[in-house]
């Protein structure tokens, strides 16, 4: 995988998750025949998103070209952050406070240090920038959303109130496309040309959905690194 090979990632042991991730979005792009009953499903799992499992971010400019390494949830520049933006006032809207590993508490970091590379134009998570670089649009789910630390679960949208704390830009951030949407086709020059791209989702939520039959009434235990 590029990251890998041209030294994006910060972490070489974080490699497998690439090629996690990477399995995911190509399952994406082949096609999800059942997409609206992917979204209704992932609607059934809001007070759980958090565990998305997803921190890997990456800067990108607006050719879709990497501006930074793949940077993932073991990244702990943000420990520098002040207290009062990791325990901000909204943990009941985004379902908890900021943590450093955390999507938006790196960007948030760079930003404050301006540490931000000249030319950025969206902070994405991999997937995002997998299904851009495909072909799609630069969207993002409600999974990969949360992960950022920064999304208001109450209104399914990013928390403008606390971008706004964290001095972190609302058009640097993914516009959103709910789980499993059409964001677009593959381009021509690709293998699949043509084939659609449907939005992806956290490696978790794709897991639960895996096992569950439907039942309303069954649970599922998550005991891993995101829970």
């Amino acid at each position: 995988f590029q990251f890998h090979r041209r030294r994006f990632l910060d972490d070489e042991a974080c490699a497998t998750a690439i090629e996690r991730h990477a399995h995911l979005g190509g399952i994406v792009v082949h096609g999800h025949h059942h997409h609206a009953r992917l979204r209704q499903r992932i609607a059934q799992q809001r007070d759980h998103r958090r565990a998305a499992g997803a921190d890997l971010v990456v800067l990108v400019d607006n050719r879709m070209r990497p501006l930074s390494n793949l940077i993932t949830w073991r990244d702990r520049r943000a420990e520098g952050l002040p207290d009062e933006w990791l325990r901000h006032p909204f943990p009941d809207e985004t379902g908890c406070s900021l943590h450093p590993g955390y999507g938006g508490a790196t960007v948030a970091f760079m930003e404050m240090r301006g540490g931000l590379p000249a030319g950025v134009f969206k902070a994405l998570s991999i997937v995002s920038y997998f299904q851009t670089w495909l072909g799609g649009k630069t969207v993002t789910d409600e999974t990969f959303a949360t992960s950022f630390g920064v999304w208001n679960l109450r209104k399914n949208a990013w928390h403008e109130k606390l971008l706004v704390l964290l001095g972190i830009p609302r058009e640097l951030l993914p516009d959103f496309l709910p789980a499993g949407a059409c964001c677009g086709t593959v381009r021509a020059g690709h293998v699949l040309a043509g084939a659609a791209i449907h939005n992806g989702i956290g490696d978790n939520q794709a897991g639960i959905l895996g096992v569950q039959d439907g039942n309303a009434c069954q649970a599922v235990v998550n005991i891993g690194t995101s829970s």
